[in-house]
């Protein structure tokens, strides 16, 4: 009997490993595809301005795929030897928009000169709004990109070329002012960031130029022009927001396209965009915007939101309808909710908290929530359960927290982007989670905690398992990272505790075969009481467990199955 046992935990460890490497192995091959993967648009465009007259000009250059100055071409293998400096510290990049500044052109004589640069650009990037308030949701990383030569290409005149680590260069396109770069390179070294959202490539150069690739996430500007800072806000407009150009140069007299898929350009009149309820109709009612006839590069056929933003004309600022994209675009990466309790299950005296993320010029609204109802006066960031008199059973206790500020007033936009919600079980016990698979007898195996877990007492907590295949060999497996709803090979059951997992005693369960007459029952007070350390949760903590047994009769070559699963506290 003991060399099958021993045989059925090695099954047991070999199962559980796949299932582990599975659940290991995805994240990694999906943080793999993410560096190289790219959000494109059909078809992609590069943007450029400039001035004449005290006027912003350009337009945009459809990108060619093959072009790697207009697109990225191929994989992006990230840089290892480029040195990272984090400028902006506000929070995990987990739940923050990282912004990486790369520096092309400038030599290893001139890192401090281009760090200065850096520095500059920063302290004035964030000084209105909507990036003042929300300046405190981005992180900002300098990537130490080393030039062979000073300076880029075609500068100060075209025909002029420098061997620099990125390739920027001016007259892309046979257009002087756009400030191209080879965005597979950009992206590279940005990679070297603990994470890269967005990636502004500074050139060494005085020369007014820039460029946004909305379709790579990526802008560039000279750094050392006067205008540099608001060339950057201004592209910033394009590869961040996906804002298009407001100004009337550049393009045909008349606008004769069909919609553009900008969110701050439309073909539609005041009236037709309200009966419509398109593109900026929620806004129209409030003063400065209306649809304003010219943009786009078009005199005519072709409106925009406000009179004059930056989208329009540097110096401006970006108004009311630019300022709400960008906030939507904040939110589309950043979570209202940057911390709060672990999910799982708590007792009735436990403490919950939420931290919510803080622009700088007011608090998002927080509430808290039992049982789906509102809590009176719970708008604080902690809630303390034992005021609150639970009865005795399983509740649900929730926090909604949302940002109310006035500068996005779209409420389908601030109930699906702009809200975040938490929700905990409240139980005094053991509480169970999770669908137990079903056996070739029709057995499905069910969980129940009873007694109070307690790593100071040696008795108490019995789990039994009811309704499991008769006369079968199982155990009970436990994890303190978690839930998880993994596949269980060929069967119905699903392995639904997260890695890595501890075993209890293997068992020979009650009943008779081909029944569902089975049960296992373990105390693991007493089993703890004995274990070897690293089998022990740490006071206080979550433990997630299930019942693995013997199912020799399933189809294909799975010969197991699992219960449903269960949730406590290991209390000291």
């Amino acid at each position: 009997m003991k060399s099958m046992r021993t045989s059925l935990l090695s099954a047991l460890s070999i199962a559980l490993a796949a299932s582990s490497a599975v659940s290991q192995q995805a994240p990694a091959a999906a943080s793999s595809e993410t560096l190289a993967a790219v959000a494109r648009q059909s078809p992609e465009y590069v943007y450029f301005d400039t001035i004449e007259e005290g006027h912003l000009v350009g337009g945009r250059l459809e990108a060619d795929p093959a072009d790697p100055r207009h697109t990225l071409v191929g994989p992006v293998v990230a840089a290892t030897d480029s040195p990272v400096t984090t400028i902006v510290a506000s929070g995990s990049p987990a739940n923050r928009v990282d912004l990486v500044l790369v520096g092309d052109g400038y030599t290893s004589a001139e890192l401090g000169a281009y760090a200065n640069d850096a520095d500059a650009l920063v302290a004035n990037f964030f000084d209105e709004s909507p990036l003042d308030a929300y300046s405190t949701y981005f992180n900002v990383h300098r990537v130490d990109v080393v030039s062979v030569d000073s300076g880029v290409d075609n500068d100060p005149v075209q025909g002029v070329s420098k061997n620099t680590a990125l390739d920027m260069a001016f007259w892309c396109g046979g257009t002087e002012r756009l400030l191209c770069i080879d965005v597979g390179k950009a992206l590279a070294e940005a990679a070297a960031a603990p994470a890269a959202d967005q990636v502004l490539a500074l050139a060494n150069s005085t020369k007014y130029g820039g460029a946004g690739y909305p379709s790579n996430d990526l802008g560039t500007v000279a750094a050392n022009n006067f205008s540099a800072v608001e060339i950057a806000k201004h592209e910033f407009g394009h590869s961040f927001a996906d804002l298009g150009d407001e100004y009337t140069y550049g393009g045909p007299q008349t606008y004769t396209g069909g919609e553009p898929s900008e969110r701050n350009l439309s073909i539609l009149d005041a009236a037709s965009m309200a009966n419509q309820q398109k593109k900026w109709h929620l806004w129209l009612n409030t003063p400065g915007v209306s649809t304003f006839e010219g943009g786009g590069y078009s005199v005519f056929g072709i409106y925009r939101p406000t009179n004059n933003s930056k989208m329009r004309n540097l110096g401006r600022p970006f108004e009311q309808v630019n300022t709400e994209r960008f906030i939507v675009k904040i939110y589309n990466q950043v979570d209202p909710i940057d911390a709060a309790s672990p999910p799982g299950v708590y007792d009735s005296s436990a403490v919950l908290f939420v931290t919510p993320l803080q622009p700088t010029d007011h608090s998002l609204d927080v509430q808290w929530f039992l049982d789906g109802s509102p809590i009176g006066g719970a708008t604080g960031t902690t809630l303390d359960l034992a005021p609150l008199g639970l009865t005795v059973g399983t509740h649900t206790v929730s926090v909604t927290v949302v940002d109310n500020t006035p500068l996005v007033i779209d409420e389908n936009v601030r109930a699906n982007k702009l809200t975040d919600t938490r929700s905990w079980t409240v139980a005094d016990g053991a509480v169970t989670y999770c669908t137990p698979g079903i056996t070739s007898s029709g057995c499905q195996a069910t969980l129940l905690g009873l007694g109070d877990a307690s790593l100071s007492q040696s008795s108490g907590f019995v789990v039994s398992a009811s309704d499991v295949e008769g006369s079968k060999d199982g155990l009970y497996f436990y994890g303190f990272n978690g839930q998880q709803a993994n596949p269980w090979g060929t069967t119905t059951s699903f392995q639904c505790v997260a890695p890595p997992l501890k075993r209890g005693p293997l068992m020979t369960g009650s009943g008779g075969p081909g029944t569902c007459d089975g049960s296992f029952a373990l105390d693991f007070n007493a089993f703890w009481s004995t274990a070897s350390p690293f089998k022990l949760p740490a006071p206080g903590s979550q433990v997630w467990l299930q019942l693995w047994f013997r199912d020799p009769q399933v189809p294909g070559n799975q010969t197991t199955s699992l219960s449903d699963a269960l949730e406590f506290t290991a209390n000291p």
